[in-house]
């Protein structure tokens, strides 16, 4: 269940936190995996040639995404919450001047609405009845009440899960 989930969460969390083994664990392992975070260059495709304006455009835009969304420190954190928490979202907002903002979604945030078919939605995520490795939307309750959230597109939310098969709403803790 959701509740059962939260469980396992909260309890990763806190030996996250107060278990020196742990977070020696993981400081191991973002270091090894994530390190000062990546170096991101633009390059042309093998074959193509574009002008180099463009490749430097490009580049920019990559440098201004990185730099409006703290993208260094911000790898790190969301390798750590893929870890800790099994997952880690990440909620898209376009801006009118075309940066796209990133910004963290908490786990807890994600719920059950409060009137939903559990055929497609649960765990607070909506999937096609049909097919649940199709993702269309999600339930997301900033104050974490249920009946104050709204639905988010799929589209606008990047869902990372670990440890657990691609059909599989939630993911699960490392611990």
């Amino acid at each position: 269940t959701w509740l059962e989930h939260s469980r396992l969460r909260a309890a990763a969390r806190v030996l996250y936190g107060l278990a020196t083994v742990a977070q020696g664990a993981r400081r191991g392992l973002t270091n090894y995996v994530v390190g000062e975070g990546y170096t991101y260059r633009v390059a042309a495709k093998q074959g193509a040639n574009p002008p180099k304006a463009l490749v430097g455009a490009v580049q920019a835009a990559v440098d201004d995404f990185a730099a409006a969304n703290s993208w260094p420190s911000q790898e790190r954190e969301l390798f750590l919450r893929s870890r800790r928490d099994g997952e880690y979202f990440l909620r898209e907002f376009a801006q009118d001047d075309g940066m796209l903002l990133m910004r963290t979604i908490e786990p807890e945030q994600v719920l059950e609405p409060i009137a939903f078919d559990p055929a497609e939605y649960s765990f607070g995520v909506r999937n096609d009845p049909e097919d649940l490795q199709t993702t269309l939307a999600y339930w997301v309750a900033l104050d974490g009440n249920t009946g104050a959230g709204e639905e988010v597109p799929a589209e606008e939310m990047q869902h990372v899960k670990v440890n657990v098969d691609r059909q599989v709403k939630r993911g699960l803790t490392d611990l």
